[in-house]
């Protein structure tokens, strides 16, 4: 949980602006991103039960419960947190660089392919992102962007019967558990069946010392759902303390401005935390955010550095000579 804050305190000592090693990092994160975004793209076009997140082989047989890669991420919630990340990082990039905007693309693409919530989401944030930028100025790799993306959708269309067929399992899946639960296990994946046991079976044994201060072992059951987790945890004190924590270290808040692109990552990042879960507990993901904070600190800079002054008070131009 604290190693983000390892992390960025770290690398901000570490790597610094003034002698590119800040420079060398990022480049270093976008290639272990575009190795991510290549494994999972190729783990679908090419049905790799390796490189795929939840299949499973018994005496010979492969099953496949739904549609997702994972790539070479071995975990479907690391997964979900990476691509999230991944696609902020190149979106800020894109904001205050104008740069990168075919690896947002790819990064969303692959994003969808790993049939997570978190997929569709992005997919979501790309489509906004683009009709405001349209709304700003088209430019020539906007049309690029949208030629591809017509592409894709025509490619799906001739070979829809295909793609059905990979997505069957999935919408299988989904509707059996709708069928049982409800559509709230739509947005949940089944963790508010595991909240339900928590209230039943865990909370009537807290005393006021557990509800002030936690102490539940998460590695007997958990939820996926990280604030409650934490709650089991830390309790309501340590919630308090690790989220006004957690939270200023990614909106800053020694500012008197907050800056909206961080509050837009805030609000996504924590409800992806809260629905999917397993987002705060990640310490590989924690290393990733403190990049991602880094780049945003960086980027942001970079474009003020950019920007021209705008002097309050005109230069007077030298009179013109008098020609006699």
């Amino acid at each position: 949980m604290f190693f983000v804050f390892i992390c960025l305190v770290t690398f901000k000592e570490v790597f610094q602006i003034q002698n590119g090693t800040r420079t060398r990092l990022f480049k270093l994160f976008e290639w272990l991103i575009l190795i991510e975004v290549a494994s999972v793209i190729l783990g679908f076009v090419f049905d790799v039960d390796l490189l795929a997140s939840y299949t499973r082989t018994v005496k010979g047989v492969t099953t496949v419960a739904r549609f997702g890669y994972q790539g070479l991420i071995p975990a479907q919630n690391e997964v979900s947190a990476f691509f999230l990340i991944a696609f902020f990082y190149f979106l800020w990039k894109n904001i205050y660089l104008k740069s990168g905007t075919l690896y947002l693309l790819l990064t969303t693409i692959a994003g969808v392919l790993t049939g997570t919530k978190v997929g569709a989401l992005l997919a979501g944030l790309l489509v906004l992102y683009l009709l405001k930028r349209l709304r700003l100025r088209i430019r020539r790799t906007h049309l690029i962007l949208l030629a591809v993306l017509v592409g894709i959708c025509v490619v799906a269309f001739v070979q829809r019967d295909y793609l059905l067929s990979r997505f069957e399992p999935t919408i299988n899946y989904f509707t059996y558990w709708v069928e049982q639960r409800g559509a709230v296990i739509l947005f949940t994946t089944g963790r508010n069946v595991k909240v339900d046991q928590i209230v039943l079976q865990v909370l009537p044994h807290f005393n006021w010392i557990n509800i002030l201060f936690g102490g539940y072992n998460l590695s007997r059951f958990a939820t996926e759902m990280d604030i409650i987790d934490v709650f089991l945890k830390l309790g309501a004190i340590g919630t308090l303390l690790f989220y006004s924590l957690y939270i200023g270290i990614i909106l800053r808040p020694k500012q008197v401005k907050i800056n909206l692109n961080r509050l837009l990552f805030v609000i996504v990042w924590l409800s992806v935390s809260t629905t999917a879960g397993h987002v705060v507990f990640s310490a590989i993901n924690g290393a990733y955010l403190a990049i991602l904070l880094l780049a945003f600190e960086t980027f942001s800079h970079k474009e003020e550095a950019a920007t021209p002054s705008i002097e309050l008070t005109p230069a007077l131009s030298p009179l013109p000579s008098v020609v006699s």
